[in-house]
């Protein structure tokens, strides 16, 4: 005789573990987000915080730098119109030495003049061309200056004409230039009287000499004849 025993079978439930888990991770994970997405959102606030206090103070610094800059401006722009003041006296200076010195050659010149004019030599009795000047303006272009003069003592106005020419060649051939006018070519005067004529010199003209020919109105008065070489009136 046997006896059978009763037969069982053991299950173990494993279905529980499983639901736990599956409800466990999307949890964990949505935990980690919410931490993380607090914590990034923490870090960047403290981020933002750290920023805008440096740009304060950044702001600060740049705003007394700025200060700093207009004050160099304005010392500079001070420095620079105190150069341009000295600049523009040192040029008023150098003006009004450079005058003083054409004033003092003018006078010395005046002098000289009149000196020659009083001289006692007789070369100066009577009337006379006391002075030839001749300046060039251009190519073949020239101003002319004569001083006619008289005796000082006990002058007399003394009236009459004058004739200017240019001698000299062109194409190998004597030519006579008339720098004087026919018509307006006088003079009246008691010491001193000063012609200026401007001319120009033809193409191939070559002067030598200057004559200058004074016709006084009194008969009794002799015509004077002056003549200069034209190398020594340009020098």
């Amino acid at each position: 005789m046997s006896i059978e025993l009763p037969k069982y079978t053991l299950q173990t439930n494993e279905n529980k573990p499983k639901k736990l888990v599956r409800v466990l991770l999307p949890l964990s994970l949505l935990l980690g987000l919410i931490t993380g997405y607090l914590a990034s959102n923490l870090y960047a606030n403290q981020t933002i915080k750290t920023l805008k206090q440096r740009n304060g103070v950044l702001e600060d610094i740049n705003s007394k730098n700025q200060d700093v800059i207009s004050q160099q401006n304005n010392e500079l722009s001070i420095l620079k119109t105190e150069q341009k003041v000295k600049q523009q006296g040192v040029l008023l200076l150098q003006d009004d030495y450079k005058s003083s010195i054409y004033t003092q050659e003018s006078l010395k010149a005046e002098i000289r003049f009149y000196e020659r004019l009083l001289s006692p030599d007789t070369k100066n009795k009577g009337l006379r061309v006391f002075e030839t000047s001749l300046q060039e303006k251009s190519n073949l272009s020239y101003a002319l200056k004569v001083i006619l003069v008289q005796k000082i003592e006990r002058a007399r106005n003394i009236a009459g004409r004058y004739n200017i020419q240019l001698i000299g060649k062109q194409n190998k051939q004597v030519k006579t230039l008339q720098l004087s006018s026919n018509i307006d070519s006088k003079f009246d005067f008691k010491y001193f009287y000063t012609v200026s004529l401007s001319f120009s010199l033809p193409e191939g003209f070559k002067p030598e000499q200057l004559v200058v020919e004074l016709l006084p109105k009194n008969k009794k008065a002799k015509t004077v004849m002056y003549t200069v070489d034209w190398q020594q009136l340009i020098n």
